[in-house]
């Protein structure tokens, strides 16, 4: 998690000139076009959104509910299961 100090820097860059400049490319890349393709790619605390244009310019997008501590809280069922298959011998059900 950020601090006030980082969403302070990020509001000055937002207003500055060249900021806005560089927010203003990213649109004029995105607007009016196709996916083409979407890959998933797994990073260390996140898994990434890889979208590729019909511009043949690709973008990657962070999703919050794609981040590490979303995916523990969300699908412990789920994490815990596979978990259990990489170390079968620490289920504690089967050892009863």
């Amino acid at each position: 998690m950020g601090s006030m100090c980082d969403m302070a820097d990020i509001n000055r860059f937002c207003r500055s000139e060249e900021g806005k400049m560089l927010l203003d490319e990213i649109k004029n890349l995105l607007l009016d076009r196709k996916i083409v393709d979407v890959k998933f790619e797994k990073q260390i605390s996140n898994i990434e959104v890889n979208i590729t244009l019909d511009n043949e310019h690709t973008v990657t997008v962070l999703m919050p509910f794609l981040d590490v501590y979303s995916i523990r809280e969300n699908y412990s069922e789920i994490i815990n299961r596979e978990y259990l298959k990489d170390y079968p011998e620490r289920d504690l059900k089967k050892l009863q």
